[in-house]
């Protein structure tokens, strides 16, 4: 390397202070250095803080020290703190029976997404720091777990209405990501802003509400509002606000009826744990609602909606597994990994049952081969640890702060750890979420099957469009075998009708599918390295 000296840099050196070998210093110098670091300790106020959900993990390492001005090992110099993230409250959407309801999501959601998204990526490229943001969509998406009945039955036990709210999820992803490409955001986990382009990780979180519905307080906990065991990784609107706690740095809402209704029950809600200023609340213009009026809405949410909308028999699983490349993470990965976490069957806090596990199958070097722009892949250790960093954000630990990085690990947090041989005998890193309720495992795949054709005990598998022909060819090795079949399901592919505007041919829509590519994303850092390097 040009103006190297060939000579090693020593690394940074964190134990009790001593004195470099090279300089022969007298016994008082050294009781004056160690007098220095020490006060200097003191002065910087580090504070140990424990990966969340809100902060990808970007090293190797669980805990990592923080001053109150955070500097960097080798340049020594201050970085900024990550800035808290945003919260967007969406209020309920259409009911399953309304006519094109993907062009009715569009009409209530797509001008306040567009707005915030706008706002954030501009703030993220005035800081030169990827920003956050929370979208937290209420929708009456739980049922009762009709495996349930009789003696069985205590009444707290729900499962998703998977189908419905796959297709929720869907559509909001699909305008997040149409909105990206068209206002130039780059959406995708762990993508540095520029000058030009601001970076906005928008993640969306599904939240068991319909308008009207009112929450009891519950005077015996120590927490009034939260909400009691209901086997399912989704929380109610109490349980959310509750939980998933700040500090936000702003808070979004639409300015309309529904927006401000949301807006109301939510800061009812968290007013016992959470502090908020009024400078905090953002309105943002509301969308156009063409469902019926609030009544009608609500008797078409529960048992009418799932007859008109899933065929498919309402289920939980202990255990669900998904592979993917998940090079670069963005919205499309983010619907997969989102619908999987709908399936779990959480078990009862208390019980001394194994948790809930997510297999994840995570493309390793044989499965990588053929990629484009190979050069611009992610490490599987990165991409790893973006999938454990999202999917912390749908089972509900709360976004770094004060109080956060100054606590030891919580149920709010996660943790990961490195497992030299899992139940398939690979390598695995693994994370634990829900104070030990989920446990997820990212394995590394070398082949399509993975570990579907290695462990009889998974229930049931999540696909999308592009690899639906593998969910039929992982059964037939598990037939083969004398295995039950693994119930297959598919999430939907982001859509742009209705979003995107085509002039003809289906064209625009192609493109907003290249655009959003990890292949895509991989083509512009490839041209960009190649453009500075000129």
């Amino acid at each position: 390397m040009a103006g190297s000296t060939g000579a090693a840099k020593e690394p940074l050196y964190l134990g009790p202070a001593r004195a470099p070998e090279s300089l022969p210093i007298t016994r008082g110098k050294a009781f004056s250095i160690v007098h220095l670091c020490h006060r200097l300790v003191q002065l910087l106020n580090f504070t140990i803080q424990i990966d969340t959900i809100f902060q990808p993990e970007t090293t190797h390492h669980l805990v990592r020290l923080f001053p109150r001005n955070s500097y960097s090992a080798h340049q020594m110099t201050p970085t900024p703190s990550p800035p808290p993230p945003a919260l967007l409250l969406l209020p309920p959407p259409p009911p399953p029976s309304s006519p094109s309801t993907r062009l009715a999501l569009n009409s209530l959601y797509h001008a306040p997404l567009s707005a915030v998204l706008a706002t954030l990526a501009a703030q993220s490229r005035q800081t030169r720091r990827p920003v956050l943001l929370l979208v937290a969509v209420a929708a009456p998406i739980l049922t009762r777990d009709p495996r349930r009945r009789g003696d069985d039955d205590d009444g707290t036990s729900s499962v998703v209405r998977w189908r419905a709210a796959q297709s929720l999820l869907a559509g909001v992803y699909s305008i997040i990501a149409a909105l990206c490409a068209e206002q130039g955001v780059q959406a995708d986990l762990g993508s540095a802003p520029t000058a030009t382009a601001g970076s906005v990780d928008a993640r969306v979180v599904l939240v068991d509400h319909e308008r009207g519905r009112s929450y009891r307080r519950r005077a015996t906990d120590e927490s009034p509002h939260h909400q009691a065991y209901n086997g399912t990784a989704v929380l109610d609107l109490a349980g959310f606000a509750t939980t998933v706690r700040g500090p936000w740095d702003k808070i979004f809402h639409p300015s309309s009826e529904s927006g401000y209704e949301l807006l109301k029950a939510y800061l009812l809600l968290a007013e016992d744990r959470q502090v908020f200023k009024q400078g905090q609340m953002v309105p943002v213009p509301g969308g156009i609602s063409i469902s019926p009026a609030a009544g009608a809405t609500t008797t078409t949410t529960g048992k009418e909606a799932d007859r008109e909308v899933d065929t498919q028999e309402n289920k939980s699983y202990d255990t669900v597994i998904l592979g993917g490349t998940f090079d670069h993470l963005h919205p499309g990965h983010k619907l997969l990994l989102h619908g999987t976490v709908l399936l779990l069957q959480l078990p009862r806090p208390g019980q001394t049952s194994s948790p809930s596990t997510i297999i994840i199958g995570v493309s390793g070097d044989p499965m990588l081969q053929n990629k484009k722009f190979a050069d611009e892949l992610e490490s599987w250790d990165t991409r790893s640890r973006s999938v454990l960093a999202f999917l912390a954000s749908t089972l509900h630990a709360s976004p770094p702060g004060e109080a956060a990085a100054s606590a030891a690990v919580t149920p709010s947090s996660y943790r990961v750890e490195r497992v030299a041989a899992g139940p398939s005998g690979g390598p695995e890193l693994q994370a634990v979420y829900a104070d030990g309720a989920v446990r997820v495992r990212c394995t590394v795949l070398e082949d399509p099957f993975g570990p579907t054709v290695d462990e009889e005990l998974i229930g049931a598998i999540c696909v999308s469009g592009e690899t639906r022909g593998g969910g039929r060819a992982v059964n037939e090795k598990r037939a083969a075998k004398g295995w039950h079949a693994l119930d297959a399901y598919e999430v939907d592919v982001l859509d742009t009708r209705g979003i995107v505007e085509d002039g003809g041919g289906g064209r625009e829509e192609e493109d907003f599918a290249a655009k959003i590519s990890s292949t895509a994303i991989r083509q512009q850092r490839a041209e960009a390295k190649a453009k500075a390097q000129i």
